[in-house]
């Protein structure tokens, strides 16, 4: 099952859009004619309008409670590595966004027979879509999870809030859990590229940055000479 909720501004208002399809080509389907209006043409400051935070929400079903266990743990790991992937937010007065920001972006809720997680900021629909299809490639793979499972082996809450704080403060380059984030990015992208049936050519538009060593926000603020 895939399912995501995820906010948009329109007209400097909050916009929730929610797709939900068994199959995944028919999320991806649906998904893009439900965003086709949607875009995101500037960079946020929420500074400005605190309240209209938007952000993408993912569903992730599980069979049982190791299943559980095993999908909890890789999406609460890889938290920090899917906000600074996603991150559009520019804060005039405060380079440590992400840190103040932490509580939200960890953002986890567990249902009967599925969790919902905060996977980042809300990105325009191409690159957004990039990511959830990345996402879903890991953690609905049952060999890329075992494989990750035993990668966070020794993750503790206190190694993923530092994660939090070296994305904060170091962007892309900065460096978690014996591993930089492009590093861990372009692993997970060889993991899903490898094992996955979803196809790679979906991850494109959110690696298109991520070679540059950049991410939503670093290009936008690149293209405007902020």
């Amino acid at each position: 099952m895939f399912s995501i909720e995820q906010g948009f501004l329109v007209n400097g208002k909050a916009h929730k859009i929610n797709v939900c399809e068994k199959d995944f080509e028919l999320f991806k389907k649906k998904y893009f004619e439900v965003t086709r209006s949607l875009t995101i043409d500037e960079i946020v400051d929420y500074s400005v309008n605190p309240d209209q935070k938007t952000r993408i929400i993912v569903d992730i079903f599980y069979e049982d409670e190791d299943d559980f266990r095993k999908k909890e743990k890789v999406v609460r790991s890889f938290g920090p590595i899917f906000e600074i992937a996603l991150d559009n937010t520019y804060q005039e007065n405060d380079d440590r966004y992400l840190l103040k920001y932490r509580k939200q972006g960890a953002y986890f809720e567990k249902e009967d027979g599925y969790f919902r997680f905060s996977l980042g900021d809300s990105n325009e629909p191409s690159i957004s879509f990039s990511m959830i299809a990345l996402v879903y490639a890991l953690i609905y793979e049952g060999i890329i999870l075992q494989k990750l499972d035993e990668k966070f082996e020794r993750i503790t809450p206190a190694i993923i809030d530092g994660g939090y704080n070296s994305a904060s403060f170091n962007g892309l380059q900065g460096y978690y859990f014996s591993n930089y984030f492009v590093k861990w990015l372009l692993d997970i992208k060889s993991l899903a590229n490898k094992y996955s049936s979803i196809d790679g050519a979906e991850f494109d538009p959110l690696y298109a940055l991520i070679w540059n060593l950049e991410n939503p926000k670093d290009a936008m603020l690149n293209n405007k000479n902020i």
